[in-house]
């Protein structure tokens, strides 16, 4: 069943066409990662899905109700579609349990009893085995963009959190390290239009393998208490990376 339905979405910036004629339909339950180069337009589409950007033409569709055409439902409907951003701006003074509970208590209006046992059930899934952490800067890299200090809060409570793989992008070169506070990293930003030399490689946390001359993905199959990864080249390199490990 579509719960998701975008038709001949356009968002135009002056007379540069950011996005183009998008059409996307999202099942309920199921997961899409939307790829592409800096620049072509990941982000613009995501904010145009719950009305951060107003798009200049098309259709996004709710549970079968076209959205974003009053101001007035705008508010119930971004309380539907949430959005991570790039900076994911926490509150550092908070526990990522006050984190989760100040948007249930301050737009939702629930009680703090009721916002604490929601916020509750949903770190519990977050903590189910194996747990992957997605980000599109990584917080460890040896690429030209270099490691993001800034992502070190969240690192740290991903890493207390139990979580077992952290994938980052950003950069344009493959790169898998050692695991580093319980989590094994890698850059995949091997999908876009170009790729990025590698200087100067990490030592800590240990950066085991690179590669900035091959284009591919990442095929991380996640099993009960085990990963296995494999990088899947694109034709015809020869560049393999693949490997299991155990999950906390």
């Amino acid at each position: 069943m579509t719960i998701l339905k975008v038709s001949g979405l356009l968002k135009r910036f002056g007379g540069n066409d950011v996005i183009r004629g998008i059409d996307l339909d999202v099942a309920r339950g199921e997961r899409i990662a939307v790829l592409g180069a800096s620049g072509s337009g990941k982000s613009t589409l995501l904010r145009c899905l719950n009305f951060m950007e107003m798009p200049d033409a098309g259709t996004v569709t709710l549970d079968g109700k076209v959205i974003g055409r009053r101001e007035a439902e705008l508010t119930q409907v971004r309380q539907r579609i949430g959005m991570v951003f790039q900076q994911f701006n926490l509150f550092p003074h908070m526990t990522a349990l006050g984190n989760v509970m100040e948007g249930l208590r301050t737009v939702r209006r629930m009680s703090k009893p009721d916002a604490q046992a929601r916020a509750e059930r949903e770190l519990a899934r977050v903590g189910a085995k194996c747990t992957v952490a997605y980000m599109h800067h990584p917080r460890w890299s040896s690429g030209l963009h270099h490691s993001d200090e800034t992502i070190d809060p969240l690192w740290r409570t991903l890493s207390r959190g139990g979580v077992d793989i952290a994938l980052g992008g950003h950069d344009h070169h493959y790169e898998r390290f050692a695991p580093f506070e319980g989590i094994r990293s890698f850059v995949v930003g091997t999908g876009g239009r170009s790729l990025y030399p590698v200087i100067f490689r990490l030592r800590q946390p240990r950066s085991v393998v690179v590669s900035w001359r091959t284009y591919g993905v990442l095929k991380l199959t996640l099993r009960p208490g085990r990963y296995d990864w494999r990088f899947v080249p694109v034709q015809p390199s020869s560049f393999r990376d693949a490997g299991s490990g155990t999950c906390r």
